[in-house]
């Protein structure tokens, strides 16, 4: 019998950063499937770091993320945090004060195209997971993440496809759910060094938790 393949598309988040011995939303999501299904085939196809448009780049010409996607039963897609940091950087550093409304600009092109290479390629169970904010006590990174789960929303809507909304299970829930929590705010952010950004081993399970209830209502 063939196997049950899943595939998660992402960047840190989905590649487990952060989650203990890396066994992030994607792992715990798998085993939970191989409850159901005999035989279930994982491929965690996150990477650290990757923006919208570095996933598209590895979904146009990655031999290993092209062959994933044609085989896949199940597809999640998480992108967009680091888009958001990048265009913080450039605001802060370079100081661009347009870096922001760029950034969304070009990610909600990005996401479109993203989504519609998968179609493409394959017309199987797709969830779009949005984004939760690691800093909810700065009132920009609540007014960023809120555009852009609103982006995430149309894209969505327009190609048919869920969306499992993460931000509103953190909401209110972030140090508990945050690794290396703090104060809560974008001045918590370093250049270098360990960021309060990825989900703890509770937060991956509360994701994989979302993410299940729109398999299996």
């Amino acid at each position: 019998m063939r196997p049950f393949h899943y595939v998660a598309f992402g960047d840190s988040i989905t590649a487990g950063y952060n989650a203990p011995h890396r066994r992030g939303y994607v792992e715990l999501l798998g085993f939970r499937l191989g409850s159901r299904i005999p035989r279930v085939w994982v491929a965690n196809c996150g990477k650290k770091g990757a923006t919208s448009g570095d996933l598209l780049f590895y979904m146009t010409f990655s031999p290993f993320f092209r062959s994933a996607l044609r085989r896949a039963d199940l597809m999640t897609l998480c992108i967009g945090g680091n888009d958001l940091l990048h265009a913080y950087l450039k605001m802060n550093l370079l100081r661009r004060p347009d870096a922001i409304p760029r950034s969304l600009h070009l990610y909600s092109l990005n996401l479109n195209n993203l989504i519609g290479m998968i179609r493409r390629a394959n017309p199987g169970p797709l969830l779009v997971l949005n984004l939760y904010n690691p800093f909810p006590l700065s009132p920009l990174a609540v007014r960023w993440v809120r555009e852009m789960n609103a982006i995430i929303d149309g894209v969505a809507a327009r190609w048919n496809v869920p969306v499992v909304d993460i931000c509103d299970r953190f909401l209110g829930k972030e140090p508990f759910l945050i690794y290396g929590y703090r104060t809560g705010t974008l001045s918590d952010y370093r250049l270098f060094g360990g960021n309060p950004i990825h989900p703890n081993g509770e937060g991956h399970r509360i994701i994989a938790e979302a993410v299940w209830e729109k398999i299996d209502p």
